[in-house]
This record gives structure tokens, sequence and C-alpha cells, in this order.
């Protein structure tokens, strides 16, 4: 009799803790779907497109979104070397593309014949790496194994990615 009622108290105590782990995958699936809304580029298919928007920076209010097209996450092991051109001579040793941070492509923007389609390559207080404070560019690039890097592409860590809203068709 004493095991039968330990076996009911056990089996009533599991179910009360699988309803509690129902309960709370639930309450973490509706935390994902609203990581989701708050920042869709973390959940980005290459090829999407995105726009960061300058909101704040700009005089007359309306903002001037800057295109970017994600490509994937970083794989690390591109690498450069200090060097005046990179980094001024920065004294941190070898730049190195940190592993799994999202990356994009620069596009061009498209509102205005004639704007600057370089503006992610800026460092003034203008420009999207300013305003996230993704500077140095040096600590931002997609190496590749021989150091090159292209310019048009930048890496961020997650925290940094919040700003980037997807491009409706």
């Amino acid at each position: 009799m004493a095991d039968a009622r330990a076996i009911a108290a056990l089996s009533v105590a599991l179910s009360e803790g699988i309803n509690q782990a129902v309960a709370r995958v639930g309450r973490d699936d509706a935390k994902l779907a609203e990581a989701r809304l708050g920042c869709p580029s973390l959940f980005a298919e290459g090829g999407e497109v995105f726009e960061y928007r300058l909101n704040a920076m700009e005089g007359d209010g309306r903002g001037i979104p800057e295109l970017f097209e994600y490509i994937g996450r970083t794989t690390g092991g591109g690498s450069a070397p200090c060097s005046g051109r990179l980094c001024g001579n920065c004294g941190k040793g070898r730049h190195v593309t940190p592993s799994n941070w999202p990356f994009f492509r620069y596009c061009e923007r498209s509102f205005q014949p004639g704007c600057n389609p370089t503006r992610i390559r800026g460092s003034d207080e203008r420009s999207m790496r300013a305003v996230i404070d993704a500077l140095p560019s040096a600590d931002y690039n997609v190496y590749n194994d021989d150091g090159s890097y292209d310019e048009d592409l930048i890496c961020l860590p997650p925290e940094k990615c919040y700003g980037f809203r997807p491009v409706l068709a």
C-alpha cells in the first residue's frame, strides 16, 4: 500500500513537472517570436535586404535608409596585421574576423541620384558605423585568409544588429 501511494505521489509530481516544462516552452516560443520581430536580421536568410535608418542623424527628420544585403554568418579564421592603411597601426596585433557574427553587404541607396554609395566606409558622425559604434572599422571587417577584405562587407555582433529593418516588397 505504501508503494502504491509513493508511485501515485511520484506520478502527480512528474505530471506537474511536465506541465510546468510545457508552459515554459510556450513562454520561450513567445519570447523567440518577439525576438524575431525585434531583431529580424538575426533570423535572416542569405539574400534578404534590410535597411538601416539614420533618423537621429538627419536634419529633415525623414531619415535616409541605407540598404544592406544579409550574406550569412562569419566562420572566423581570416585576419590581417595592423597597418597604417587598415587601422592606423593601432597596436592590437592581428585583426581577426570573429566567428558566427551576422555579416552584410552594403547596397547602393536608390532614393536619390548621385548620392554617395560608400557611406558605410566613412567614420563621420552621420555614418551607420558611428551610429551603432562599429568603429574602428578594422574590428568589423570580414577578412580573407590572405588578409584582404571587401570594404562593402561589415560583420556585427548580434547586439549591434537591432537597427536593421526588412525592406518590404
